[in-house]
């Protein structure tokens, strides 16, 4: 399918995979939040003369935020810790993502251990620096997860 799109061996074929995967279970998080929006708000907003997306982005989404920034969070680490479907999807070295290309370090005479390390390092700074700024709202997410998603 890939390949008759014209997207085997890029980017946007290996952004067309994560899609494929982690799309029902973006879904199946985010239909645990949207229960949380009242239905007399979005009533009183069409009653207001609003359309769909002026009460989707000005009603509904900003109650929902934290719900959306914890799934956004969750499945970003999920793809940036993914080892096997770059491994398989991706077969140049240039298209390689960071998981896979720590890999390189390891021989099968001898391991880099100070090169192997320094990537781990590496690979390890962006989930703990978009932990470190969207924390907040994840746990705000979790918390309202855990509780049935009712008083966000």
């Amino acid at each position: 399918m890939t390949s008759s799109l014209g997207i085997y061996q890029t980017y946007w074929g290996l952004a067309f995979a994560y899609f494929i995967f982690y799309l029902p279970m973006s879904a199946l998080l985010m239909s645990i939040f949207l229960p949380v929006v009242p239905n007399y708000l979005i009533e009183s907003a069409r009653l207001d003369g609003a359309r769909d997306w002026s009460i989707f982005w000005h009603v509904i989404f900003p109650l929902i935020l934290p719900g959306f920034l914890s799934t956004l969070i969750f499945v970003f680490l999920m793809v940036w810790q993914d080892f096997f479907t770059p491994l398989i999807i991706a077969t140049r070295p240039s298209l390689y993502m960071l998981p896979v290309a720590a890999r390189q370090y390891v021989g099968g005479y001898a391991i880099l251990y100070n090169r192997s390390f320094a990537a781990g390092v590496i690979t390890s700074l962006v989930p703990l620096i978009i932990f470190a700024f969207l924390g907040r709202y994840f746990i705000r997410g979790l918390a309202a997860l855990g509780g049935g998603a009712k008083g966000v």
